[in-house]
C-alpha cells in the first residue's frame, strides 16, 4: 500500500495511509526498517509500506516496501498534466 509521510522524528517516519477496513490511519516506520541507500525523505513524500503489527493501544508498526512510483503512476501523471493544460487553455479562451 502507499502512505504519505506526515512527520519525521528521531524514531522514524510517521506515515498516514488509508485502509478499506478502518479508513485513515497513521503508523510508525522505524529508521531500522528503512534501507540506508535511499534519498532523504520529506514530509508529504509518498512511500510504499506494509503493516507489520497492530498493537492493543492502536499503535501500528510499518515496514518499507520498495515501489517505483514513476513506473507505476508515470503515465497517469503525464496524461493528467496534459489534460490540465488543455483545460487551463480552454478557460483562458472563455475569459
Amino acid at each position: 500500500m502507499i502512505g504519505q509521510i506526515s512527520n519525521i522524528t528521531k524514531f522514524g517516519l510517521f506515515v498516514r495511509f488509508d485502509t478499506s477496513e478502518r479508513g485513515k490511519q497513521k503508523g510508525l516506520l522505524r529508521w531500522s526498517a528503512v534501507p540506508k541507500n535511499l534519498p532523504k525523505f520529506q514530509v508529504g513524500d509518498f512511500i510504499g509500506i506494509e503493516i507489520l503489527k497492530e498493537h492493543d493501544d492502536d499503535k501500528i508498526d510499518l515496514s518499507y516496501l520498495d515501489k517505483d512510483f514513476k513506473k507505476t503512476f508515470g503515465t497517469f501523471i503525464h496524461e493528467t498534466g496534459e489534460r490540465m493544460e488543455i483545460i487551463h487553455k480552454m478557460n483562458e479562451e472563455l475569459k
